[in-house]
């Protein structure tokens, strides 16, 4: 997957016979829903700019024709430069031509 600021980039794929794995980067500062728990309120400037970096991700994947399938606050990472990361692709979908849905 091209690397985007916004989407956690994997790194390897693999299978050990049954069970499927992905490596990828770490992104261990905290997540939107953690942030959201701490507090009470977030400023409009604070949305905005969260915001933003959410729809750059899902563009991204969206241009790569990949469906999240299951974006939430627990699956929005944050880097210690605070930069809102999409992670998790467990639920994610290829959305390619030819495909059937």
């Amino acid at each position: 997957m091209p690397h985007h600021p916004n989407v956690v980039t994997p790194f390897s794929f693999f299978k050990d016979g049954i069970f499927p794995y992905t490596t990828m980067e770490l992104c261990s500062h905290r997540t939107l829903n953690t942030l959201l728990e701490s507090r009470e309120i977030l400023q409009e400037h604070e949305v905005r700019y969260f915001g933003r970096q959410l729809v750059a991700g899902v563009l991204h994947l969206h241009g790569l024709k990949l469906l999240h399938g299951d974006l939430k606050p627990t699956n929005m990472m944050m880097t210690e430069e605070v930069v809102l990361k999409v992670g998790d692709f467990g639920q994610a979908e290829d959305m390619s031509e030819g495909m059937e849905y």
